[in-house]
């Protein structure tokens, strides 16, 4: 999971940024908490005074030995973190939710996917162009999350160096309780379409979002492009024209629109529904 209170790669970060010893850290993990949700409810619950003993019975069923002054603190600090991350994120979820600002995968979580990513496709170099921004893995990873189709275009694809160069600020009027309230806002960023090459790279941007999310491999999205750019370069039927690259866009949209309409769930491989 990408978010900070199921993600094990920042439980295991911040685990180490406490200079917690790695025999405590593999004496929790054997005990079966790898993330901040697991700890949330082993010891006590939310808005619950955690109590020494309780702390000091539960590091010695997993240490087997009288845990240290500095173990039972930080175990206290953790659990607290713990327990205010999950009701934070329980709150959120029940919210209404702006869904052009998808919820950001947790940084550590990340960086082990981009890294596993850059393993898997070692032919692949993932930088420049072909770096995907982050709104962008957070786009693809909130797809797979709320178990919902979504068609992300090829121009909301940017790439990570466009990304920092960060949003235009602008004023926007919004409707608060009644009331016009003139609220700062920022103009979406996107990439141009107008070339192959430049949907080129925006499509590899998208592939690569997508395998680090899990929705479809790399290989099985540029499948789908390259016949869609093979369209582009066939001869036309006499008095037919080639298709314009304008009407492949258009051929990606209608793809992505039949399915949403006819696949219930996409924690299972896209591709063998969007061929």
């Amino acid at each position: 999971m990408s978010s900070v209170v199921d993600s094990e790669a920042h439980f295991d970060l911040h685990l180490s940024e406490l200079g917690l010893s790695d025999p405590f850290i593999n004496a929790l993990k054997n005990g079966g908490i790898r993330t901040l949700s697991h700890l949330a409810f082993s010891i006590g619950q939310p808005n619950q005074v955690l109590s020494n003993d309780d702390v000091t019975n539960f590091l010695q069923g997993l240490l087997g030995r009288a845990p240290s002054l500095v173990e039972s603190s930080s175990t206290k600090r953790l659990t607290f973190e713990a327990q205010t991350y999950v009701v934070a994120t329980l709150r959120q979820g029940l919210e209404q939710q702006d869904e052009a600002v998808p919820r950001r995968v947790a940084h550590a979580e990340r960086t082990t996917r981009m890294s596993a990513l850059q393993l898997a496709l070692s032919g692949v170099s993932i930088s420049g162009e072909l770096d995907p921004a982050h709104i962008l893995l957070d786009k693809a990873t909130a797809m797979y999350e709320q178990n919902i189709v979504k068609y992300i275009e090829p121009s909301a694809c940017i790439s990570r160096a466009f990304e920092v160069q960060g949003k235009k600020e602008s004023r926007e009027l919004s409707l608060e309780k009644g009331s016009l309230v003139l609220k700062a806002g920022s103009e979406k960023l996107t990439s141009p379409t107008d070339t192959e090459l430049k949907v080129h790279y925006a499509m590899q941007r998208r592939a690569l979002a997508f395998q680090f999310a899990n929705l479809m491999s790399y290989a099985q999205h540029n499948e789908r492009f390259s016949f869609l750019v093979d369209a582009l370069h066939r001869e036309a039927p006499p008095e037919f024209q080639r298709p314009s690259l304008a009407q492949l866009l258009q051929c990606d949209r209608a793809a992505w629109t039949r399915l949403a309409s006819s696949l219930s769930t996409i924690r299972q491989r896209l591709m063998e529904h969007i061929l």
